[in-house]
């Protein structure tokens, strides 16, 4: 049976104030968890969508075979549009297609080969009857979804094709535990380590920017680059969940406190007009980035070598 797999990894993971895919679990990045535990089941051909940091992804994800397809809209549109641009990008036909967010790394691999064994064209996992991931659909199914363009996501696409997704029992926490939240991302490391048997150390490293008296913080430049993306103030404050009052506040302070102009106000248009960064902004966001990703990479390094022993 040839088995493939499509992960969502777009999203801006605002409530988690950082990056869910990259986020630290024992020593891997929770992306690279998800891919392992997809290969041990058996599955082929594996992509990811990304969108908001997508190029880290690709970095990362290019060396074990995992091929990474860029949302450029990630901002606007919902996770079924990136599902649906990973399955248009596969390379061969599947027979069997798991679909699944990147924050989910601990489903075990039994679990997605106890639901291949099922005959029913939609399957997901059901742990103390709360229904997880991945969602397991067969061949048949997958032109339909392509061409589904209504409301209610994955849901509602099924339910517009007629199909009931079969519920598959396991005793598994791993299908149900994501990482929406710092809370979340705690649990699993808890579970992981269950698993396991031991906990292991692991680095939380977040890095700031100072000038003059301002601290310029991951969620300040994570704002900044909404609205980048999304051309609109209002936009960037609904992606990143604060109010429009908080987003106009915020920009002023930064804009006050590190004596530069980073966004600029555009005029007509269909939409009556936006906001962008100006160059001055646009340079600090791609120099933080720059600089946060090399530090970042470094300190992996330095922890392993550090903390090696200890973890040993």
């Amino acid at each position: 049976m040839n088995v493939s797999a499509v992960i969502a990894a777009a999203g801006l993971s605002s409530r988690m104030r950082d990056f869910k895919p990259l986020a630290e679990l024992n020593g891997q990045p929770v992306i690279v968890r998800v891919v392992s535990g997809l290969r041990e089941a058996g599955v082929g051909e594996i992509v990811v969508t990304g969108g908001y940091r997508g190029e880290e992804l690709k970095r990362l994800l290019l060396p074990m075979g995992v091929r990474v397809v860029l949302n450029r809209r990630y901002a606007e549109t919902e996770m079924l549009h990136s599902l649906k641009m990973g399955i248009a990008s596969l390379n061969a036909p599947a027979d069997a297609l798991f679909l699944l967010p990147g924050d989910v790394p601990l489903v075990r691999p039994e679990t997605m080969r106890g639901m291949l064994s099922l005959p029913d064209k939609a399957v997901r996992p059901v742990c103390d009857g709360k229904g997880g991931h991945p969602l397991l659909l067969r061949a048949e199914l997958i032109p339909a979804l392509l061409d589904y363009n209504g409301p209610g996501g994955l849901r509602g696409a099924l339910a517009a094709m007629g199909v009931e997704t079969a519920d598959f029992p396991v005793d598994d926490r791993g299908c149900v535990l994501d990482a929406d939240t710092p809370q979340d991302l705690l649990e699993i490391r808890r579970q992981f380590s269950l698993r396991g048997g031991r906990a292991v150390f692991w680095p939380e490293v977040r890095i700031c920017v100072g000038k003059g008296g301002y601290l310029v913080t991951p969620a300040d430049v994570q704002f900044l680059e909404m609205i980048r993306q999304t051309g609109s103030i209002r936009r960037a404050c609904a992606c990143v969940h604060i109010s429009y009052t908080k987003g106009w506040s915020k920009l002023r302070q930064m804009e006050t406190e590190l004596d530069m102009k980073l966004t600029s106000r555009n005029s007509g248009g269909p939409d009556g007009g936006g906001t962008s960064l100006t160059q001055e902004g646009a340079a600090f966001v791609t120099a933080y980035r720059r600089y946060t990703e090399g530090l970042l990479q470094d300190s992996r390094a330095r922890f392993r070598e550090a903390f090696g022993p200890l973890n040993a």
